[in-house]
């Protein structure tokens, strides 16, 4: 006769009992324009990446060319604490027009310009547009800007126009972990910086300058000529990245007496039935 197999294993009763531990579960929120967080149930913590929008190009005169518009800075709060339930404002800074900077960006107050006074844990700064010969990006030194983050980093410059004839790059908006980088003049109009959002190329003899890319890339500077015009900044940029706290663990129920009782019985019989059926007839 066939010898008999359990259907239960040892190995399969241990596994029966070991628990299997919740998975941590993430998510993200981007924000391209203002608006408003909400922390949802079971999280107490965020962390949040804010980029400012980039400057426009110049564009003052007509007969001569410009310079490109500042990137936006960067700045990130890390494992920020919060409770659920708990609503916070997200302004996204615009991108700047022509001869405007562009706007502040913050996470959890307001965003004045260049973040100065701000009551927010989060804010990054708007390209700027100065004087030659370039426009300082969101958050570099020298700026004037207050950004406040766990972790800053500058925009690029815009550099300002190769003679009388073409226009200056824009300057890249920072990346996470470094500076953007500047614009370039030149004689075919000078190059946008590379960021997370690159710059605008800017415009040679009779032609406009490009616009930034996002996040936060500053427009390129307008060439020689009436009514050409310089690119515009582009807009800022909020992630929000969270992970929902695990559930605790179910409860084990505890075996009373009788159920050991019940359980010691089975595996009693148990052994006597596979006994009896190893028994020779």
């Amino acid at each position: 006769m066939p010898r008999a197999t359990p259907l239960l294993t040892s190995r399969g009763l241990v596994a029966a009992f070991i628990l299997t531990p919740g998975l941590l579960m993430a998510a993200t929120e981007e924000f391209t324009a203002s608006g408003s967080f909400s922390v949802p149930a079971g999280v107490s913590k965020v962390s949040v990446q804010v980029w400012g929008g980039g400057a426009g190009g110049r564009a003052i005169g007509t007969a001569g060319a410009n310079a490109g518009g500042g990137g936006g800075g960067f700045v990130a709060i890390n494992d920020f604490a919060v409770s659920a339930g708990t609503n916070f404002d997200v302004v996204v800074g615009t991108g700047g027009a022509a001869n405007t900077r562009g706007g502040a960006s913050s996470f959890g107050g307001t965003a004045p310009d260049g973040c100065i006074g701000t009551t927010a844990p989060a804010c990054a700064g708007g390209g700027q547009v100065t004087v030659p010969p370039g426009s300082l990006g969101g958050c570099a030194a020298g700026s004037g800007d207050a950004c406040v983050g766990d972790d800053i980093f500058a925009g690029g410059s815009g550099n300002g126009p190769d003679g009388t004839f073409t226009g200056g790059g824009g300057g890249g908006s920072a990346f996470t972990s470094a500076p953007g980088n500047d614009g370039l003049a030149g004689s075919a109009g000078g190059a946008g910086g590379d960021g997370e959002g690159d710059g605008g190329n800017g415009g040679t003899d009779g032609v406009a300058g490009t616009a930034g890319a996002a996040p936060g890339g500053g427009g390129g500077g307008k060439g020689r000529g009436a009514g050409v015009a310089p690119g515009i900044g582009a807009g800022g940029l909020v992630i929000v990245t969270y992970e929902l706290d695990p559930p605790p663990p179910p409860a084990s129920a505890i075996p009373t007496a009788s159920t050991w009782g019940l359980l010691l019985l089975g595996g009693l019989l148990g052994g006597f039935g596979m006994r009896k059926l190893r028994s020779p007839k």
